[in-house]
């Protein structure tokens, strides 16, 4: 019961996951809801205490997003909430003084959102799993209310915003 709350209240940490730097999210990168934190902990039973850990470690061996049974029917993955790099090493290139940016309403994103979507691309480049570089290009043309350049896929098009972020911040 004491995981439950803690994820509840906590930010999808518990005092164990905070100290490891990990929470939970809903796999599309929300805030989980109050369902998906209740069946991931129901489901600690079965991951847990009758197979003796066994289900929750084959099925974080094998599945790609490394989740246990109960975050796979919770529609949950835990994440790391460190960043693999440092903010000065990230995306940061010195663009072309000709460049005209695509997007310029990527300036309405707020740093740690383009720093979030930076580590979207290193996790899809370390793991070649397109989901997330789907659902985290949906949630920006949603939140920017912007469309997608015909022909671009969802990977350039992340790329792209932070590129034009650069652009247009350097400038400013």
């Amino acid at each position: 019961f004491y995981d439950l709350v803690c994820e509840l209240t906590m930010n999808g940490q518990s005092v164990g996951k905070r100290f490891l730097k990990i929470r939970v999210i809903s796999d599309d990168g929300a805030q989980p809801s109050l369902g998906k934190y209740l069946l991931r902990w129901l489901f600690r039973i079965i991951d847990f205490t009758f197979t003796s850990e066994a289900c929750a470690l084959i099925s974080v061996a094998v599945t790609n997003k490394k989740q246990r049974l109960g975050d796979i029917v919770a529609g949950t993955i835990v994440i790391k909430t460190s960043p693999r790099t440092a903010m000065q090493d990230i995306a940061f290139i010195p663009e072309q003084e000709d460049y005209t940016p695509v997007y310029r309403d990527v300036l309405l994103l707020k740093d740690r959102e383009i720093e979030l979507i930076h580590e979207v691309i290193l996790t899809y480049m370390q793991n070649r799993n397109p989901e997330i570089v789907f659902a985290m290009a949906a949630r920006i043309k949603n939140h920017l209310n912007i469309a997608q350049m015909e022909g671009m896929h969802e990977l350039a098009f992340l790329q792209t915003l932070i590129k034009d972020y650069n652009h247009l911040t350097s400038k400013a």
